[in-house]
């Protein structure tokens, strides 16, 4: 996702950079226009092609340069929902993270209560078997008197 966000900021960054050579690509346009038609003004037949030519030429950089604006605006906007989702995982990735330490904490608890436990249980019957044993040696010594 970060790898996403990063080609999205190189995106944005030359969409940038094209929207800036496009306006001033645009401004010159802008001033042969202005300039062609001073000429016009004084001039021959064949610049009013020119003009034209020019005019439809600064019809379609306008247009393209919206294009790039509205896409841009779009790539600024999903950029910043994006950033907005791994905000959102990360805060869940720690809620998860908690409940996993708050389980193992758990789980060791109840595990060192059961081993302890158990432990009782040994020592009991360690104890047990201890006695038997011992019985069981008085029984013998008693049988060989």
């Amino acid at each position: 996702m970060a790898e996403n966000l990063a080609d999205q900021n190189k995106l944005i960054s030359e969409l940038k950079d094209s929207n800036g050579q496009l306006n001033d690509t645009n401004n010159e346009l802008m001033q042969k226009k202005s300039d062609l038609k001073e000429k016009c003004r004084n001039s021959r037949p064949e610049l009013q092609k020119e003009i034209v030519y020019f005019k439809n030429e600064n019809a379609h950089l306008e247009e393209t340069l919206e294009q790039l604006e509205a896409f841009e605006n779009q790539l600024e906007r999903s950029h910043l929902q994006k950033e907005q989702e791994l905000e959102v995982a990360k805060e869940k990735q720690a809620l998860i993270v908690d409940e996993v330490d708050t389980i193992t904490e758990s789980e060791q608890e109840v595990t060192e209560k059961e081993h302890s436990q158990e432990y009782h249980k040994v020592q009991k019957a360690k104890n047990i078997a201890q006695k038997i044993y011992e019985e069981m040696q008085s029984r013998l010594v008693k049988d060989k008197q």
